[in-house]
């Protein structure tokens, strides 16, 4: 016999508890999107972010700044996905000056959170 599988969750800043159990589904409170959607949700703020550094990083780049990855010549698109999809970990940027004090590119050195 399989027993029911509860999850615990808050939707604006109410807790629920929502039972997924085998022939057992319960529907999300009135207002909250279903399980899939608020998925869908976060994959769109993500992205969103995704997004709107690597418009950041294109204006660098317009203005003639290098950028790095981990020490490689990189895109603002590269960078922006690897910053996004860096779950247990993130990225430092690292602004990289010459002699005159003038920022001439920026880094994205990995940083383990271990």
């Amino acid at each position: 016999m399989r027993l029911p599988l509860f999850m615990s969750a808050s939707f604006s800043g109410s807790p629920f508890l929502l039972n997924v159990g085998p022939g057992n589904i319960s529907r999300a409170p009135e207002g909250m999107p279903a399980a899939g959607k608020e998925v869908s949700i976060i994959k769109k703020a993500k992205r969103k972010k995704q997004d709107a550094l690597c418009r950041e990083l294109q204006q660098y780049c317009q203005q003639g700044l290098k950028l790095w990855l981990n020490g490689a010549p990189s895109s603002p698109r590269q960078i922006a996905k690897a910053c996004a999809t860096g779950e247990e970990c993130g990225y430092m940027r690292d602004y990289i000056r010459d002699e005159n004090d003038k920022i001439t590119g920026i880094g994205f050195d990995h940083v383990s959170g271990k």
